[in-house]
């Protein structure tokens, strides 16, 4: 069935006017919809693919993600955990096209709070977050050296804290 603005819609109806229940609806970008309906809007389980090849799975509430999802980027790049109105935000996994892996919170869809970052070179940073900056409190090991930083951090640099080596040897 052809709806106004061009989309297609494939599934049930409540009053023979809102999508209502399971359906398909592909709109004139290209975007589809596979998933619940409810009075005209996504509603409950569904996945939207765009036309760029995102996907974003997951219970939908007033055509936004919520609760539990995941997003599927065409560069590899994917994203687990919470989301809330249509962001990811809460905690979450996210597994960058680099390699590397975020695992703690994110607001508004930005690394954001307390969480560990697995970069593919070897380091671990456990601590703090601000806007995808390292910042405040938190732990960096580097692999196969085996130093460890255990301090402040400003702007994702070491600032103040305790520096250890391989050998124990420690710098203040």
């Amino acid at each position: 069935l052809f709806l106004l603005g061009g989309s297609r819609y494939y599934g049930y109806f409540k009053n023979d006017f809102f999508k209502d229940g399971f359906g398909k609806n592909v709109n004139m970008s290209g975007n589809t919809y596979i998933g619940e309906f409810k009075d005209g809007l996504n509603e409950g389980y569904g996945t939207l693919t765009t036309q760029t090849g995102r996907i974003y799975s997951g219970e939908w509430k007033k055509d936004k993600l919520e609760g539990y999802c995941q997003i599927k980027w065409p560069d590899g790049q994917t994203y687990e955990g919470e989301f809330r109105e249509g962001t990811f935000s809460g905690i979450g996994i996210l597994k960058c096209n680099n390699g590397d892996v975020y695992k703690g919170e994110m607001q508004k869809g930005v690394i954001t709070g307390i969480g560990t970052m697995d970069y593919t070179d070897g380091r671990l940073y456990q601590g703090e977050f601000k806007a995808c900056i390292r910042g405040d409190y938190g732990i960096m090991k580097w692999g196969e050296s085996q130093q460890v930083f255990e301090g402040e951090w400003k702007d994702s640099k070491l600032k103040f804290g305790l520096y250890t080596w391989p050998s124990g040897h420690q710098y203040f």
